[in-house]
C-alpha cells in the first residue's frame, strides 16, 4: 500500500516539475481529471503513450487521455563532419576545437582589441595585443596578416614579411578546411585574403 502512494506521489512530483522545466515546443497531454500535462511523447503503442518529462518518462493509458496535442517536429540536418565532403571525424573535430576552445576564445578578443586600436591609429597597441594573441598560442592567419601590415607601417620589413608569409600558410591551410565543409564562400574569402598578401609583399 505504501508503495503504491509512494509511485503515485513520486509521478505527481515529476509531472508537476516537467510543468516548470518543459520547454515552449513540448507535446501536451489533456487528462479525464482536466490535468494538462507537457513534455515529448518518446513511445506509443494502441494502449499507451509514454511521454518524456525532462525528469524522467511517464506512461499514460489512452483511456485516461482526453486529447493530445502534438508538436510538428522539424526536420533539421545537424552541422557535422557527416556528409561533408573529405571531411573525417577527426577533421571535424580539430576543426570545432580551434573555433571553440579556451585559447581561441582569448586570441580572437585580443585581435579585436588590436583592429580597435588600429583604427584609431594606435599602431603600439595593436601590435602588443597581437603579440599577446600569439603568445597565448592563437595561431591565426588574420593576426599574422594584421600584425605583418603593421610592422610595414612602423617600417619593421624583416618582421612584417615573416608575418605575411606565415599568413599565407595558415590562410591554405584554412582553405582546405572550407572546401572540406563545403563553404565557398568562405574559400573565396580567404583565397583573396592570399592574393593582397603576395601584391603586398612583392610590392615591398
Amino acid at each position: 500500500m505504501f508503495k503504491r502512494y509512494l509511485f503515485r506521489v513520486t509521478v505527481i512530483s515529476l509531472t508537476l516539475i516537467s510543468v516548470r522545466t518543459c520547454p515552449a515546443r513540448c507535446d501536451t497531454i489533456y487528462l479525464n481529471n482536466g490535468r494538462k500535462i507537457e513534455g515529448t511523447i518518446i513511445e506509443e503503442t494502441d494502449d499507451n503513450i509514454t511521454l518524456d518529462i525532462t525528469w524522467g518518462s511517464v506512461i499514460y493509458k489512452k483511456d485516461d487521455i482526453v486529447k493530445i496535442k502534438r508538436v510538428k517536429k522539424k526536420k533539421t540536418q545537424p552541422r557535422s563532419y557527416a556528409g561533408r565532403k573529405d571531411m573525417t571525424l577527426l577533421e571535424y573535430a580539430k576543426f570545432f576545437w580551434e573555433q571553440f576552445n579556451p585559447v581561441s576564445i582569448l586570441g580572437k578578443q585580443y585581435y579585436k582589441l588590436a583592429k580597435k586600436h588600429m583604427a584609431a591609429g594606435k599602431y603600439n597597441g595593436a601590435i602588443f595585443h597581437l603579440t599577446r594573441a600569439l603568445a597565448c598560442g592563437f595561431e591565426n592567419a588574420d593576426v599574422h596578416n594584421l600584425l605583418g601590415r603593421l610592422y610595414l607601417k612602423r617600417e619593421v620589413p624583416l618582421k612584417a614579411k615573416e608575418h605575411l608569409k606565415r599568413s599565407i600558410q595558415l590562410y591554405r591551410d584554412e582553405i582546405q578546411m572550407h572546401m572540406a565543409l563545403n563553404e565557398k564562400e568562405r574559400v573565396k574569402i580567404k583565397s583573396e585574403e592570399i592574393k593582397e598578401t603576395i601584391k603586398l609583399l612583392n610590392d615591398k
